[in-house]
């Protein structure tokens, strides 16, 4: 026995031997870890991520873990993201059967692609495919599937047989070139072979190719043709395919119809075409939804067409179009382990489930796949892949049973569905199964769970009602037993109920606070026939703006209702204005009326107005004290368009204006018999191969303008020839200035000849500045200079010329330096640069912003008190962070979940109690959050995207602000949600025990004719909602709604 536990004690040792990448805590532990055995240098490429990487092949518990910061084993890299099992019973001739996991799984590998060469493998379980049948069913007449997409290979040679053919319309069985009328009941010549609605003809074309592959790939799952010893099996080969093209790529010529124009025809066609099933796998967002495209789908649902959509590929469970349409089935995304896909969108308005994950299927011949080594094959996975699957089950109930309707098809997918295996996400039922839906003679009474499942809550009494309606698949009347349950914060009048059929039931009760969070989790369990189902749900509690007393509304007077829709935000670009200043620009012919609006007596109403000669777009607008008289002032940056000998010329122009939008700089003509006011505040920008572009990364200074005074010009980092002004005429001067990456450049405010405003280019980076900078930082040769960010100036420093610069100095053959550079006046160039100590980051690497700090009394220090913070992505699952307060301080973020990532940074927040890091990942807000004691906590809360439409993503909007307390600053994020899920504005902030989370007192219905503007700081002590309503006759207020507590 002693002999048996030493061999299994040497085995269990060999099994950790691994080889990993280690990323060292610091300098001092690299070195200590690279005196160890088996322990190496990643690379010899230098940078401040890859220099601290090491190699180490054994046991990873070997290595002290007080001297590793990360760690990751090495994964291999497959070209192919599924093999087939050594030993397979092939069901079918088709020689890829053994890859289609889907059908049949016979422990195939299947990866899930974490990066371009880092897979993991997913373990599965044959329970978990749908039940291929080694003989198919003898169905009693062919299926019809619509499939609504990109287009189909109709000649790929495992399709070919499975295409409809619309033989009245067809000449010898081929689609007729270039037909001149309609041969059947539609007004589709030559539909032979389906319809290509994105053709530049006002109908279409006839031919709907796919130059994409995603139409091809869904027609195969449904309908490949099997036992032809060729490529893959779809489900049957009575069903027929009929291809419907709506998407196409950017490049092909298309017509510029819309979308939701083409999709409606589109439906409305198969209908024409008395098709069984119509597969969707595409889905848009609540902006792009149009009545004409719910009616078709109503439509296409009363005429007994079965609808089949796929759920989202955005990991999230708000619902998307037209899955939360009633009558549509929508289809989720399964691995082979039974659990659904990590990317897969989940929810109770998510019917049933197939698999989606690396599914092969065939592909258009006359595109190159990139995850199958065979041409016209290849490997997709999303929730696109799954849809197909319910189509095509869905397809052969109909053809075996020709007489049931579409609820009878309904009861048989949804009572035949696998039990779901997954905790982590909710959907209504399980996987398919073949043979069990062809068989199953149950009935089922369910919850009709579609559309956005948003509750109204009084804000007063915290009451809410709903109604609960069912769906009664051929129950015969009988009488099920209703149990609801709610989370504890939820007072629920009545928790049972009995139902009969197609009944609603009205739910009523209350919410215990409006600081709980907007979203709550309940469970129905409904018993029929001694057989209880359960099912999972969420409902999105809000208020309505309305209804709010804290709200307020004010007014907008003083412009014509035309205008009003055109209202937008000023933008504040260094500091928070006092009040919400708005602004409209109303385009006329050569010119551009300019309105700034902000509240005055209790209405909001314009400050001035102002033509724009000739402006053809406003760029941006800034209140600062331009001429430094202690009164803000406004300067307007737009572009100029005139013709010039026939062709648009265009110039960048800065007007300088009062708080009136009168001329601040005129002067007085007293030559001839009249007095005459010359206006000098328009000035056009001399261009010299650079300009202001980034007005996150930008500082105000001081010039004199002759006559005038001191006016405010911007200073910002560019790169290109020097400027004529400040050009030396030895030609190797220029070699001097190499050193850097960008350069100092400045606008100088001059009146020329003609008395016209004109900007000039010029540049601080001169021969003598460039060699002073080189001795205070100890330039060495091969080193670079980079001038990387402005710090955030102040009131005080606008108006007394200071302006801060961030620098580091970089080489790969000695250490980085960092130091912030000091201007105190532009017009002497005064200056000095502060050395930040122990800080040797190679800063260019990094992404920098400015962070937000909450230990102040109020928001305007709050900006201008913003500390520079730089970003750098280091893996899929990590980031560096650098961050400027007292010091240079470093840390690395890590997000640990295999199946997520870090995208971006949002916002750092400083705080007493530690530092708060908001990122995006795909799917989620992740925050991190270092305490005072370098105690590190992590939370994720869900937010929602949908990118279902061919390079298109819409996404919830986020804006960074902070929540004032009794206690402390709390850091938030806005979120417009009103483009993607809902009508709502919310805020996602954190709770006492810094958990993420969305209050509903803040989850405030938008209404119609309403639309949310970004919030506005109020008094320079708290943020504000802001709405802008219209009524019926286009008359425009704003609501106000304070976000304090």
């Amino acid at each position: 026995m002693k002999a048996l536990w030493i061999m299994v004690f040497c085995f269990s040792a060999w099994a950790d031997v691994s080889t990993y990448i280690i990323k060292a805590k610091d300098a001092k532990s690299f070195e200590h870890l690279l005196k160890q055995k088996s322990i190496t240098r990643f690379t010899s490429y230098k940078s401040s991520y890859f220099s601290s990487l090491l190699s180490f092949q054994g046991n990873i518990k070997d290595i002290d873990p007080k001297l590793i910061s990360h760690y990751e084993e090495i994964s291999e890299v497959s070209s192919q993201s599924i093999t087939p099992a050594d030993i397979v019973t092939a069901k079918t001739t088709d020689p890829y059967y053994t890859y289609q996991w889907g059908l049949d799984y016979q422990d195939q590998k299947v990866f899930n692609e974490l990066t371009d060469i880092q897979n993991i493998l997913i373990p599965g379980a044959k329970q978990f495919d749908i039940g291929y049948p080694k003989e198919t069913p003898l169905l009693k007449k062919n299926a019809l599937v619509a499939v609504i997409d990109t287009g189909v290979d109709y000649n790929h040679p495992d399709l070919k047989e499975a295409i409809y053919k619309n033989e009245v319309e067809c000449i010898n069985g081929e689609i007729p070139f270039n037909p001149d009328r309609s041969l059947d009941d539609n007004i589709y010549p030559g539909d032979c072979k389906g319809w290509d609605f994105t053709g530049r003809k006002e109908l279409g074309t006839n031919r709907p190719e796919d130059y994409v592959g995603h139409g091809t790939h869904i027609a195969g799952i449904i309908a490949a043709t099997r036992d032809n010893q060729m490529g893959v099996a779809g489900l049957s080969n009575q069903i027929k395919i009929l291809p419907i093209k709506v998407l196409s790529q950017s490049s092909e010529d298309s017509q510029a119809i819309g979308t939701s124009d083409r999709l409606s025809k589109a439906i409305l066609y198969a209908v024409q075409m008395e098709v069984d099933v119509i597969n969707l796998s595409l889905g848009w967002p609540l902006s792009f939804d149009k009545e004409h495209l719910k009616e078709a789908v109503k439509e296409a649902v009363n005429k007994g067409v079965i609808v089949i959509a796929a759920a989202g590929n955005n990991d999230h469970g708000e619902p998307i179009m037209p899955c939360a349409y009633e009558g549509v089935i929508c289809v989720g995304a399964t691995d082979p382990n039974g659990e659904i896909s990590d990317f897969s969108n989940y929810g109770a308005h998510v019917d049933i489930l197939a698999p989606g994950n690396n599914i092969l299927s065939t592909y258009p011949t006359a595109i190159t796949p990139l995850f199958f080594d065979v041409n016209g094959y290849e490997n997709k996975s999303g929730t696109s892949q799954a849809a197909p699957y319910v189509s095509a089950l869905a397809a052969m109930i109909k053809a075996h049973e020709p007489e049931l309707d579409a609820d009878d098809v309904k009861a048989k997918l949804f009572t035949s569905a696998k039990k779901l295996v997954d905790q982590r996400k909710f959907v209504k039922k399980g996987i398919i199964n073949i043979e069990k839906a062809l068989t199953s003679q149950a009935k089922i009474l369910m919850p009709r769970l579609k559309g956005f499942g948003r509750v109204k809550v009084n804000p007063e009494t915290r009451n809410f009602n709903f109604d609960l309606q069912f769906d009664d698949f051929n129950t015969q009347p009988g009488l099920a037993k209703i149990i609801l349950e709610a989370s504890g914060d939820i007072q629920l009048d009545k928790r049972v109920f009995y139902v009969k059929g197609k009944q609603r039931v009205s739910i009523k009760g209350s919410i215990a606070k409006l600081d709980l969070n907007y979203k709550q989790d309940f469970t129905l369990k409904v018993t029929l026939n001694k057989k209880r189902e359960i099912y999972k749900f969420q409902k999105s509690f809000y208020v309505e703006l309305d209804e709010l007393a804290e709200a307020r509304s004010v007014s907008v007077q003083g412009l014509p209702p035309a205008q009003l829709p055109k209202l937008a935000t000023l933008h504040y670009h260094h500091f928070p204005f006092d009040k919400p200043f708005y602004y409209v620009a109303h385009k006329q012919t050569n010119s551009t009326v300019l309105s700034i609006l902000t509240e005055q007596q209790d209405k909001i109403s314009p400050l001035g107005t102002t033509m724009l000669k000739d402006a053809s777009s406003v760029l941006s607008i800034h209140r600062i004290d331009a001429n430094f008289d202690g009164v803000a002032d406004f300067i307007v940056r737009y572009i100029e368009t005139k013709k010039v000998n026939g062709e648009d010329e265009q110039k960048i122009v800065f007007a300088y204006f009062n708080e009136k939008l009168r001329p601040l700089f005129t002067q007085k003509d007293t030559t001839g018999d009249r007095v005459k006011l010359i206006n000098h505040s328009v000035f056009k920008l001399k261009f010299e191969g650079v300009i202001l572009q980034d007005l996150d990364n930008f500082a105000w200074s001081k010039q004199r303008l002759e006559g005038h005074g001191e006016i405010s010009v911007p200073v910002y980092l560019g790169f290109a020839d020097q400027p004529a002004a400040d050009q030396n005429p030895n030609p190797f001067s220029q070699l001097r200035r190499r050193a850097f990456s960008s350069k100092i450049y400045f606008y100088e405010p001059v009146i020329d000849e003609d008395n016209e405003g004109v900007l000039v280019t010029r540049t601080l980076n001169t021969n003598r500045f460039v060699d002073e900078v080189k001795k205070q930082i100890k330039f060495k040769p091969f080193e670079r200079i980079f001038l990387l960010k402005f710090e955030a100036q102040s009131l005080t420093d606008i108006s007394e010329g200071r302006f801060s610069l961030l620098v580091s100095k970089e080489s790969m053959k000695r250490p980085a330096s960092n130091h912030i550079l000091k201007f105190h006046q532009l017009n002497d160039q005064s200056w000095e640069i502060e050395n930040l100590a122990e800080s040797k980051l190679m800063l260019s690497q990094f992404m920098i912003e400015r962070g937000f700090d909450l230990d102040q009394d109020n928001l305007l220090p709050m900006q201008t008190n913003q500390k520079l913070v730089g970003y750098e992505k280091s893996t899929r699952l990590s980031w560096e962070e650098f961050s400027i307060t007292d010091q240079l301080n470093y840390v690395e973020i890590i997000q640990k979940d295999q199946h997520d990532s870090l995208e971006l940074p949002i916002k750092t927040y400083f705080a007493k109690d530690g530092t708060f890091r908001f990122f995006m990942t795909p799917s989620r807000i992740f925050m991190h959050k270092t305490t005072k004691d370098n105690a590190i906590k992590t939370e994720t809360f869900p937010i929602h995207v949908s990118s279902f439409l061919p390079g298109v993503l819409f996404r919830e909007q986020h804006y960074p602000i902070a929540i004032q307390t009794d206690l402390k600053n709390k850091p938030a994020l806005y979120v417009d949600a009103t483009q993607v899920a809902s009508r709502n504005v919310y805020v996602i902030t954190l709770d006492d025990q810094d958990k993420l989370y969305a209050p509903l007192k803040y989850n405030i219905n938008i209404p119609e004719k309403c639309r949310a503007l970004n919030p506005h700081v109020i008094g320079n002590t708290r943020y504000d909602y802001t709405v802008q309503c219209f009524d019926d006759a286009g008359i425009s207020k704003l609501i106000y709604l304070p976000l304090s507590e």
